[in-house]
């Protein structure tokens, strides 16, 4: 008989169909609203609970586990998932293109891998831009292919006044490198853009020995990413996405005229040592963006 790993997975696939009173999370960012259910709201999984933060319980064997540790951010798929998918909300919920709002990148000319002097550099220019405009902002941290960092940062004026900032006083403020500002390129899900940007690919891993794509050279750009570090930050005024419990015809009836932009479904699935599978819950996402006028 062959005995096969226990293990647990998730499988992706097309949208499963759901009860119209089915409980649904739904996150209203900006123009895109994005809906999220379950087939159930019981996790099986939960036999495994943190007891701090290298160590968990695992109540089915009544043992006490290390969590294999990590060096890289790419090494915790989940937790990159997690910052990406909340700074995609972020940036939806706080940012739609109006003239109160600039998009700069600052570089650095010489090679610069250094991640606490990278944000010390960005305090004290975020400081001294501070002594000109009234601002809030996000500030996404990113490495070359090569490695060395530069920074993307989204200013907005809280009072909806056109924001100008001129590029000499940018090069001024920044003496480490080049400086860019320009309006946001888009706006409809200019969030999705920094998620794809940050996210395209896991390694560079060329299949057959062909050439490395695009995409696989700016998603290798994770392995750059220390653990534990922070990919984004926020100044205070930038509003956090909130989760609106609601019954998914309900949350339907929101979309009824919008666009669907993605929609997928997640199974988790559970196999056991004689090769059984068993569904253990099944996740619906779907994401519509409200047609501009």
């Amino acid at each position: 008989m062959h005995v096969y790993d226990e293990r647990t997975f998730i499988e992706r696939g097309e949208l499963v169909e759901l009860h119209s009173k089915t409980p649904a999370t739904v996150y209203i960012n900006g123009n895109i609203v994005e809906i999220v259910t379950k087939r159930s709201d019981s996790n099986k999984l939960m036999f495994c609970r943190r007891q701090s933060r290298s160590q968990y319980f695992n109540s089915k064997t009544g043992e006490c586990l290390t969590y294999k540790p990590y060096d890289k951010r790419i090494d915790s798929t989940d937790g990159i998932r997690k910052s990406l998918t909340t700074l995609r909300r972020i940036i939806n919920l706080n940012f739609c293109g109006d003239d109160s709002e600039l998009f700069l990148t600052l570089t650095y000319s010489d090679f610069m891998n250094d991640t606490i002097e990278l944000y010390e550099d960005f305090n004290r220019f975020k400081t001294a831009l501070r002594y000109y405009y009234s601002f809030e902002y996000v500030c996404i941290a990113e490495p070359q292919d090569t490695g060395s960092w530069h920074l993307h940062i989204l200013l907005k004026q809280p009072d909806g006044k056109p924001l100008y900032i001129p590029k000499s006083l940018l090069d001024k403020l920044w003496p480490h490198g080049f400086t860019y500002v320009k309006r946001l390129p888009f706006v409809d899900n200019f969030g999705a853009y920094f998620y794809a940007r940050l996210a395209n690919a896991d390694t560079l891993n060329p299949v057959d020995d062909g050439p490395v794509t695009k995409s696989e050279v700016k998603g290798s750009r994770l392995r750059f990413y220390p653990a534990h570090f922070r990919i984004y930050r926020c100044s205070r005024g930038i509003q956090r996405p909130k989760p609106v419990k609601m019954k998914y015809c309900e949350a339907r009836k929101l979309v009824h005229d919008y666009e669907e932009v993605v929609g997928y479904s997640k199974k988790i699935i559970h196999q056991d040592i004689s090769g059984e599978q068993t569904v253990l819950n099944v996740i619906n996402y779907e994401q519509y963006k409200k047609p501009r006028c």
